[in-house]
């Protein structure tokens, strides 16, 4: 830590050190997300003890409506995920010149293998892409006949085999319907990101509950509902001020 932070955080109260780390953050990376996600990401991140890692599944081009190119930009670890040939070129121009950043393009789901990826109505290098083969309204108006076939694999491999820390700051889930297949890949007990952020998928309601139901089990709160997303906190996760509260005053 430089002198001048630790100098700071001596005679600046907490709601002071607080204003200066979201102004610094809003300057250094400005919000790119769809609804405000971003906002509340921040005062998440700022409210609890969060190591700099996020796992963005379905990162796109990794800048339009990213909830994870800020964290890029503040120098956070990030994997970012991404199947769609031709939109996985975008993300490797966007985001590939990074060294906190591992683009990767495989199809996240419950287990590894291949499997038939479906592009959307808004075509090869749009956001609706996905390996839901469900029948409903949404589908029957936004997914179209032409796929590619891609690698699939399940998140704890991938976390596995990059070396992932055991508990990464943010997990963003954004799968076009296979969100809970993504979370069923995910073994709780080796990885526990302290914040998930995870897409509403109300077409298919049981799939819907499942989801709901996956995470609470697995000891997570909802927090709260930003456009078409769910913040969810892990129930163990520590808030900051009691970590503070601990410290010596000469710390």
């Amino acid at each position: 830590m430089t002198t001048l932070k630790v100098f700071a955080k001596k005679i600046l109260p907490r709601p002071a050190l607080l204003a200066v780390r979201k102004a610094r953050e809003k300057l250094l990376a400005p919000d790119h997300s769809q609804a405000g996600e971003t906002r509340l990401l921040r005062n998440l991140v700022n409210d609890f003890e969060c190591q700099r890692w996020i796992i963005d599944v379905g990162a796109n081009d990794g800048i339009t409506i990213s909830n994870s190119f800020p964290f890029v930009k503040l120098g956070w670890r990030a994997i970012l995920i991404e199947p769609a040939p031709l939109v996985f070129k975008k993300l490797t121009a966007n985001c590939g010149h990074y060294d906190n950043v591992l683009c990767l393009q495989v199809a996240c789901c419950d287990k590894p293998g291949e499997g038939n990826l479906y592009f959307g109505s808004d075509g090869e290098d749009g956001f609706m892409s996905t390996l839901c083969t469900s029948e409903n309204e949404w589908f029957n108006r936004h997914r179209g006949p032409s796929f590619v076939r891609v690698k699939t694999d399940s998140l704890t491999g991938i976390l596995e085999r990059y070396h992932a820390p055991d508990r990464p700051g943010i997990l963003l889930v954004d799968c076009e319907g296979m969100d809970y297949e993504v979370l069923l890949g995910l073994d709780f007990r080796q990885f526990r990101p302290t914040i998930i952020v995870t897409e509403e998928y109300e077409w298919e309601p049981e799939k819907h509950a499942a989801k709901y139901g996956l995470l609470i089990r697995a000891r997570y709160s909802l927090v709260q509902k930003v456009g078409c997303n769910t913040f969810w906190i892990d129930r163990a996760a520590e808030p900051r001020h009691e970590r503070e509260n601990r410290r010596p005053a000469n710390c």
